[in-house]
C-alpha cells in the first residue's frame, strides 16, 4: 500500500533468517534502527552494541557513525569466518559502508541521481575537523561535556547509563581503529580515565541506585533508606586495603561491603545484591513507629535485633560445637554498631555466594566462624601482613572467595553425593556399611567376567592368523583365557565365603585384598607385555583385525576399572 505522505519507501534490504543467526536483544534505549542489530549473531553482543551506537549518533555526526561501522567491520574480520552468520554479517557491513561512501564516477542522464550521490558523500565528510582522528576526538569531548558532565544532576540513571555506553564505544573506536595511542590528546585521555573511575556509577542496579550517576529517583529521598545507607557507609578507622599491583594507589572503599570485597574477593554482583538487601532490611525494621520528620539515623536497637535474628542459628551451632561465637567479639577503637553491621554483611555475603552449600547451614556457620575470627584479627592488629603499615593486602581477583573457599568444599561434597546416590542409605557413612561393601565387592566378579570375554574376543578375532604366529604369541592368548577362566571361578567362591561371616571388618579386609590381587594379577598377565611374547610383526592382512581387538581390550579395561 502506498504511503499517504507521498514519500517513497526505502528499498528493501535482505536480512538473515532466524535459522541463520539468533539475534541479540540490546536495551531499547540505545539506537533507533533495528536493522543493524538484526544482522548480528547473539554470540557477538559487542558488535551489536557498536552498530547500535552508530545508529544513535547517525543524525548528530554521520562521519563518526561511519567510523563506528568501520570499526565493527574490522572486529568482524578478526573472527573465524566459518562461524555461524559471520560471512553474512561481513557482507552486510561492507555493503553498508560502501553505500555510505558511494559517489557516482560516471555521467548519467538523470541529474537528480548524481545530486543525490554527491549529497550522500557530503553528509559523511568530517564536520568538526579535517581528519578523522581529530573529528572523532572532538566529538568524543563534546559528547562527554554535553551529556555526561552536564547530566550528572539532571538526567535519570538509565539515561546516564546509556550515555556511558556510547562514550565507552566511541573511545574504543578511536583507540583501536582511528587514532594511534600516541596521538590521543590529553583531554580525551582525561575524560576516558574519569569515565573508567566512575564505571560502577553507570552499572545496572536492582532497586536502589545507590552510587548511580544522574538525578536520584524518589526512593532515594526516603529518610529510612538514606539513614540505612549512611549506616553501612561508616568505614571510619577501618584498615584500608591496597592493591598488590599498584601499592601506592588505594582501592575505592565506599562502605563496609567494599571493605569486605577488598579483603576476601567476593563477586561484585553479590556485593551489590547484599548491599541492597541489608539496606532494605534495616530501613524496614527501623521505620516502624518512627516520626519521619525527626528521623535521621538507624537506631542501635534495630541493628541488635537484626543481628540476633541472623545469627540465631550460628549461635546454636556454636553451643553444639562447644565454642565461643565470634559475632559478639568487638575489638577496641570501633563503634559497636559498625562492627555488628560488618559481621552481618559478612554473613550475607557468604550466604549469597555459597551456591548449593547454603543448603548445609552447618557448613555456612563453619565458614563464617573462621572468617569472623579473621576479621577480628585484622581489626585488632591494623597491621599489614608483611610490612608494619596500617593496611592489609587485598586479593587480586574478584572470584577469590569462590575459588579458594566455596569450590574446594563443593568438590568434596560432589564426590560424597556420588556415593550417596549409589546407595539407598542417604549417608556418606554408607561406605562402611556391610550392605554397601557387599554390593561393592561384586564389582570384581564383573571385572573378571569382562576380562574373560576380552580374552575370548581376542582369540576369536585373531584365530585365522594363528598360522603365522609364533608359539609364544599363541601361548599368550591361551594364558589370558586360562587366567580369566580361573578368576571367574575363584572370585565368586571367595565372595560367597566372605559373605557367610557377618563381621563387617572381614568384609572390609576382603574388599582390599581382592582389589589388590585382581589388580596385580591382571596387570601381569594382561596389561604387561611378557618377555616371551615378543615375535615377528603381524601380517598386513590381519592388521585391521588386531587393531579392533586392541581397541576392544582398551574399552573393556576402562569398563572393568
Amino acid at each position: 500500500m502506498a504511503s499517504s505522505s507521498g514519500t517513497k519507501p526505502s528499498p528493501p534490504v535482505r536480512k538473515m533468517s532466524k535459522t541463520q543467526a539468533m539475534m541479540f536483544d540490546l536495551p531499547p534505549n540505545i539506537g533507533n534502527s533495528q536493522l543493524d542489530s538484526d544482522m548480528v549473531p547473539s554470540s557477538l553482543p559487542n558488535i551489536a552494541l557498536i552498530l547500535r551506537v552508530a545508529n544513535e549518533i547517525e543524525n548528530d555526526n554521520p562521519r563518526v557513525a561511519h567510523l563506528c561501522r568501520l570499526h565493527a567491520l574490522e572486529e568482524v574480520k578478526k573472527i573465524d569466518p566459518t562461524r555461524r552468520g559471520i560471512r553474512q554479517l561481513k557482507t552486510y557491513l561492507s555493503n553498508k559502508i560502501e553505500e555510505d561512501t558511494f559517489m557516482a564516477s560516471f555521467h548519467m542522464f538523470k541529474t537528480r541521481i548524481i545530486v543525490v550521490s554527491v549529497t550522500k558523500k557530503d553528509e559523511i565528510k568530517p564536520q568538526l575537523a579535517r581528519t578523522d582522528a581529530r573529528e572523532i576526538q572532538l566529538y568524543y569531548q563534546i559528547f562527554y561535556e554535553k551529556y555526561i558532565a552536564e547530566g550528572q544532576d539532571t538526567k535519570q540513571p538509565e539515561e546516564m547509563a546509556k550515555f556511558y555506553r556510547i562514550a565507552m564505544v566511541l573511545y574504543d573506536v578511536l583507540k583501536k581503529t582511528v587514532v594511534p595511542s600516541s596521538e590521543v590528546d590529553y583531554k580525551t585521555n582525561k575524560y576516558a580515565k574519569e569515565l573508567e573511575s566512575k564505571k560502577e556509577q553507570y552499572d545496572h542496579y536492582n532497586i536502589l541506585p545507590l552510587y548511580a550517576a544522574g538525578k536520584k529517583p524518589s526512593i532515594m529521598k526516603l529518610r529510612e533508606i538514606n539513614a540505612a545507607f549512611q549506616a553501612i557507609r561508616n568505614v571510619e578507622n577501618l584498615p584500608m586495603p591496597i592493591a598488590h599491583s599498584t601499592e601506592d594507589i588505594k582501592l575505592s572503599v565506599n562502605d563496609i561491603f567494599d571493605w569486605l570485597l577488598s579483603l576476601y574477593g567476593f563477586q561484585k554482583g553479590n556485593i551489590a545484591n547484599q548491599r541492597e538487601h541489608l539496606i532494605l532490611l534495616l530501613a524496614n525494621l527501623d521505620v516502624r513507629k518512627k516520626n519521619l520528620e525527626t528521623y535521621f539515623q538507624i537506631d542501635g536497637i534495630t541493628i541488635q535485633r537484626l543481628s540476633d535474628d541472623i545469627f540465631l542459628n550460628y549461635e546454636l551451632w556454636c553451643g553444639y560445637m562447644h565454642c565461643d561465637s565470634h559475632n559478639r567479639r568487638y575489638p577496641r577503637g570501633y563503634a559497636e554498631q559498625q562492627l555488628q553491621l560488618i559481621y552481618i554483611a559478612l554473613y550475607l555475603l557468604i550466604w549469597g555466594e555459597a551456591s548449593n552449600i547454603r543448603f548445609m547451614p552447618e557448613c555456612i556457620c563453619y565458614i563464617f566462624h573462621n572468617m569472623a575470627s579473621d576479621v577480628f584479627e585484622i581489626l585488632s592488629s591494623k597491621v599489614h601482613p608483611v610490612s608494619d603499615t596500617n593496611q592489609t593486602a587485598a586479593p587480586d581477583q574478584e572470584y577469590y572467595f569462590l575459588e579458594t573457599v566455596i569450590k574446594p568444599i563443593y568438590d568434596v561434597l560432589h564426590k560424597a553425593m556420588v556415593i550417596i546416590a549409589w546407595t539407598h542409605f542417604g549417608s556418606v557413612y554408607a561406605v562402611f556399611d556391610e550392605d554397601f561393601l557387599t554390593r561393592l565387592l561384586s564389582i570384581f566378579i564383573t571385572s573378571a567376567i569382562l576380562n574373560l570375554l576380552e580374552a575370548i574376543l581376542d582369540i576369536a578375532l585373531t584365530f585365522n592368523a594363528w598360522k603365522s604366529f609364533e608359539f609364544t604369541q599363541i601361548l599368550r592368548y591361551l594364558m589370558k583365557l586360562l587366567t580369566g577362566a580361573i578368576w571367574v571361578v575363584i572370585l565368586p567362591i571367595s565372595y560367597s565365603i566372605s559373605m557367610r561371616n557377618p563381621t563387617g571388618v572381614i568384609k572390609y579386609t576382603m574388599f582390599w585384598i581382592m582389589l589388590l590381587v585382581v589388580k596385580l594379577t591382571f596387570s601381569y598377565f594382561v596389561e604387561v607385555d611378557l618377555s616371551f611374547t615378543a615375535g615377528p610383526p603381524i601380517p598386513k592382512k590381519f592388521a585391521t583385525i588386531m587393531n579392533r581387538a586392541t581397541a576392544n581390550k582398551e574399552i573393556l579395561n576402562k569398563i572393568s576399572e
